[in-house]
């Protein structure tokens, strides 16, 4: 949703931009007594003496501005990821939380103390914390991935995270992830 957020900031940024320009550009040329660039005045003016509230066009421009207003609200309403975990300080007149980045790189770190761990990968996301782990050709796969469960559990019960998500734990051999 990230993404979707800026593109739709960069769209908004740029329709403003243009506009503002425009806008000056018009203003620059009726004070010289100038034709408009993009807006032909006298013409725009007799459209506007012509037109009334309950035309067509007044009309459909008050419905799309506001079906885009209500996209652009329900938009926000959608849930996202937390970026932040809380956790249990010990001390009322303390908070504690643990942001997104730094919990999956000590996740990251807790599983690769294993000997038998090559590599770690860590995906954070709101209920599950998935972990893929490529380990050396000579281990016992199940082994280490209960091995790096229980770290794993361990870590968040030591960091004292609060509603710690439910761990997942792949493991696999170099010869399973060539396929």
């Amino acid at each position: 949703m990230r993404v979707v957020n800026r593109l739709v900031s960069l769209l908004f940024w740029l329709a403003l931009a243009v506009v503002a320009a425009l806008t000056a550009i018009e203003v620059l040329f009726g004070l010289l007594d100038r034709p408009g660039l993009v807006v032909q005045r006298p013409e725009l003016a007799a459209w506007i003496e012509r037109s009334s509230w309950s035309d067509t066009t007044p009309v459909l421009v008050g419905v799309l501005l506001l079906v885009v207003g209500l996209l652009l609200v329900l938009g926000q309403l959608a849930p996202r990821r937390p970026d932040a975990w809380p956790g249990r300080s010990g001390r009322e007149d303390r908070s504690l939380a643990y942001e997104r980045p730094g919990l999956q790189n000590h996740v990251r770190a807790v599983a690769e103390c294993e000997r038998e761990v090559e590599a770690a990968r860590v995906r954070l996301t709101k209920r599950r914390l998935k972990v893929r782990l490529d380990v050396i050709d000579s281990a016992q796969p199940e082994r280490v991935k209960e091995a790096a469960r229980d770290r794993i559990a361990d870590a968040l019960r030591a960091l004292r995270v609060e509603d710690p998500p439910s761990v997942r734990v792949q493991a696999r051999t170099a010869d399973r992830r060539a396929r």
